[in-house]
């Protein structure tokens, strides 16, 4: 289906040498009884319909095709178009199935590297705190280096800072019910609570803590 061949466009005596064989093996007709107008509006309707196609598609349309001969009829445009449809529309679906699998994959790149950044960022803020004497790392920053201090500060200073963390989710959750309910709707602005998770407020306060102590940055 994705092997490397010729355009259909612009190679008409290929797709037609393609077409009168399988007009005679698939659908029992005889040359002689087709008008070669025929021949030309499929190639022009498969040039213009099926931007892309190839020899390789056109010929596995017919190999893979399923033919219901019809006795005494005459073999429509629509007919002979018909197998090159279904081929190409399963294709398309793989197709789409392949850039659905592509776009995740590059996703979950993005993301890794969108989180390799952050941690250099916060890494770098780190150490220009610990150099000036002010924390300038918010919520998310920290989160990305805590665990690299984890064992720096021992259990009952943690439970300590988890404590301060909670109080200080519960404390902003209030105040920003609060600015919700003043929130006027009529003002056409749309606000949403912009607080971080305890998780995050317990990183900010446990770098804090290391700043506090003069920890260096550990490579992890």
């Amino acid at each position: 289906m994705y092997l490397e061949s010729t355009p259909c466009l612009n190679n008409q005596a290929e797709v037609m040498n393609i077409l009168t064989t399988a007009v005679q093996i698939l659908f029992g007709a005889r040359l002689e009884n087709i008008n070669n107008q025929l021949f030309v509006q499929v190639y022009a309707s498969i040039t213009e319909r099926f931007i892309g196609i190839t020899i390789q598609d056109l010929q596995n349309s017919f190999k893979h095709a399923e033919i219901e001969k019809k006795q005494y009829t005459a073999l429509t445009r629509d007919e002979l178009l018909q197998p090159i449809k279904d081929y190409w529309k399963k294709k398309e679906q793989v197709q789409f199935e392949i850039d659905g699998c592509k776009a995740m994959e590059q996703k979950e790149i993005d993301s890794i590297q969108k989180e390799k950044d952050l941690k250099q960022l916060a890494k770098n803020k780190y150490i220009k705190s610990l150099n000036d004497g002010i924390m300038l790392l918010d919520e998310f920053e920290s989160n990305c280096i805590a665990r690299i201090f984890s064992e720096r500060l021992d259990q009952s200073k943690k439970d300590e800072i988890w404590k301060k963390a909670k109080s200080e989710y519960r404390k902003r959750n209030f105040e920003e019910d609060e600015r919700m309910k003043s929130h006027n709707p009529a003002d056409g602005m749309f606000i949403t609570k912009l607080i971080p998770s305890e998780i995050r407020i317990y990183s900010r306060l446990f770098i804090e803590e290391c700043l506090n102590r003069g920890y260096k940055y550990i490579q992890d």
